[in-house]
C-alpha cells in the first residue's frame, strides 16, 4: 500500500513536471487588440411601451409585421425584429435590418409561422 502511494506520488510529479516543461516552450506574440467604452443615446430613453405590433398574415401563418409608435428620435435608424415562443426560443426573424423612415414600419419574416408558435416579439433598434 505504500509502494503505491510513493509511486503514485512519484508519477504525477513527474507529469505535472513535464507539463511545465512544455509550457515553458510556448511562444507568445502580440496582436492588436482594442477596447474603450462611450456613452450611446437611446432613441427611445424612455423604453416606452408605446410600440405597437400588428401582425401580417399570409394565408394562416404570420409572414410579417407592421411595427408601429416609433418614436422621432428613432427615425433613419435601422430596425430588426425576432419572434420567439412561450419558451422564449428563436421561432423567426427579419433576414436584415429594415430602415426607419417614418413612425411606422412593415418588416417581413425570414419563415412564416403559425400565431400558436408566436408569444414574443423582440425589437432591436440600431443607429441613427
Amino acid at each position: 500500500m505504500k509502494k503505491t502511494r510513493v509511486m503514485s506520488l512519484a508519477i504525477a510529479t513527474l507529469t505535472l513536471g513535464s507539463m511545465s516543461a512544455f509550457a515553458s516552450h510556448l511562444t507568445v506574440t502580440t496582436k492588436n487588440l482594442g477596447a474603450g467604452k462611450t456613452v450611446v443615446a437611446a432613441c427611445d430613453p424612455n423604453a416606452s411601451t408605446d410600440w405597437t405590433y400588428i401582425y401580417q398574415f399570409t394565408g394562416s401563418s404570420i409572414s410579417g409585421l407592421t411595427i408601429g409608435g416609433i418614436p422621432g428620435g428613432c427615425l433613419t435608424g435601422n430596425l430588426s425584429v425576432t419572434v420567439t415562443d412561450s419558451s422564449g426560443s428563436h421561432v423567426s426573424s427579419t433576414s436584415s435590418p429594415v430602415a426607419i423612415s417614418a413612425s411606422s414600419v412593415a418588416v417581413t419574416l425570414g419563415t412564416a409561422e403559425l400565431p400558436a408558435n408566436v408569444a414574443n416579439v423582440h425589437v432591436v433598434v440600431t443607429g441613427p
